[in-house]
């Protein structure tokens, strides 16, 4: 008699647990749609996290750059030189991107070997790295070569909106 009560409170025990088990699972089935939903809307504005602190963001950045070019007021010949050099720019960006996608590639693929070689990991890293000061020297010298078609006027126009740039986010934020 002993044994058979052992066995029937073993047997409810296990029905308890997989009713527990079951409400678990109903309840996760349930939430996880919601806590999947969370971080989902909140990422959709960046990282700042605010919809309306994103859009001013973007739309100051964006319109500041189109309000600067209209308050520039370049003639046709400054507009001729600036696409030609913009184009230049563009390509000689394009090969930097690709190349830094390919480093991107072989990074990844050293990174996720079974037995990963630090040192092949820090070349390709210190090659990304250049790349990235490569990049960041065409952006400036883009910079220098606008405003060295620009007259004096020109040149006070563009640095009020870089200093009014540099105030709204700061030196050094991006």
């Amino acid at each position: 008699m002993n044994l058979c009560n052992d066995y029937t409170i073993e047997k409810r025990r296990m029905m308890m647990m997989n009713m527990k088990t079951r409400i678990a699972a109903a309840s996760l089935v349930l939430l996880l749609p919601a806590m999947m939903l969370g971080p989902c809307q909140a990422m959709a504005f960046g990282p700042e996290r605010n919809p309306r602190k994103a859009d001013f963001r973007r739309d100051r950045l964006q319109n500041d750059g189109r309000t600067m070019f209209n308050d520039l007021d370049l003639s046709s010949k400054q507009l001729e030189k600036l696409k030609k050099h913009k184009l230049q720019q563009r390509k000689s960006m394009i090969t930097l991107r690709s190349q830094l996608d390919l480093l991107r590639a072989d990074m990844a693929e050293a990174a996720f070997r079974d037995n990963p070689d630090k040192a092949s990991i820090k070349v390709i890293a210190g090659k990304i790295g250049d790349l990235h000061a490569q990049m960041t020297v065409k952006r400036i010298e883009a910079l220098i070569y606008l405003r060295s078609i620009l007259n004096d006027e020109q040149k006070k126009v563009m640095d009020s909106h870089h200093m009014f740039s540099q105030m709204m986010t700061g030196p050094d934020r991006n």
